[in-house]
């Protein structure tokens, strides 16, 4: 029934269970899925070291992350891109590892760069990725306190027009 005492198998099954604004605390454990965190999902890792998504179809996104979303420690591989954010989505990827996917390690598409839409990603580990760590469409973006490195290609890449705040 996804209570603590007996949890869903999957984090795909607590997601399609969620309805309205919900946060999903996943247990320390390797999951081998490919996710879509629903509009008002909020996924949260008992540790970043310690949850580990990895992608069962590696031809597509690891996490697919849809309008105020927010991920927050865990670890992200395998996929074809380890996060892709959705058109006009407002997400925040927070204390995340996103590894070992075979294109960007997190993929921003289009939409507002207005703070309304803004993309967050703070405090994340983005590494050895075979693209760039961070490829973004024309977004407002914030990427603050991140170790990014070892990636095939940029670190960051960030189309023209875009509204972006770079610390750390």
């Amino acid at each position: 029934d996804g209570s603590a005492s007996h949890p869903f198998k999957t984090i795909k099954k607590a997601i399609d269970k969620a309805d309205g604004k919900t946060e999903i605390h996943v247990s320390d454990g390797t999951y081998k899925e490919n996710i879509s965190l629903k509009k008002n999902i909020e996924l949260y890792g008992e540790s970043e070291d310690g949850v580990v998504i990895k992608a069962k179809d590696g031809n597509n996104s690891t996490v697919i992350m849809s309008d105020d979303s927010k991920i927050n420690k865990v670890t992200i591989r395998g996929g074809a891109t380890g996060i892709k954010v959705k058109n006009d989505a407002k997400v925040s990827i927070i204390k995340v590892t996103i590894k070992d996917n075979d294109r960007d390690g997190i993929y921003v598409e289009d939409g507002d760069v207005t703070d309304k839409k803004m993309v967050s990603i703070s405090e994340c580990n983005i590494k050895n990725n075979g693209w760039g760590g961070i490829y973004s469409h024309k977004r407002r973006l914030s990427i603050v306190n991140n170790e990014i490195r070892s990636n095939g290609s940029e670190g960051i890449d960030i189309e023209a027009g875009a509204s972006a705040w770079i610390a750390d």
